[in-house]
């Protein structure tokens, strides 16, 4: 007999918008990804917010060398890819 999955929307909501860990997990991710493309020395900032329906982090180019960087190297999806463990970015 098979059962039948039912999402609990009230649970999952609550958890992409007040879990701590899972905060701190994506603000690691977005840190991780910051310095690794050269951090606030070469211009990549993360940042992270928590919206109305989840938390979100992102990290973003501050100066023209971070900008040129990656628009000349992709500096910073190189940087992503990484963190995800990708080789062949």
């Amino acid at each position: 007999m098979t059962g039948r999955f039912v999402l609990n929307r009230s649970g999952v909501s609550t958890l992409l918008r007040k879990d701590p860990g899972l905060e701190k997990m994506i603000n690691e991710a977005a840190e991780k990804v910051a310095r690794t493309a050269g951090g606030d020395d070469v211009g990549f900032e993360a940042g992270h917010a928590i919206g109305r329906r989840r938390m979100r982090s992102w990290v973003n180019t501050t100066t023209l060398h971070a900008e040129r960087a990656e628009r000349a190297d992709r500096r910073l999806t190189r940087a992503v890819d990484a963190a995800r463990g990708d080789e062949h970015g």
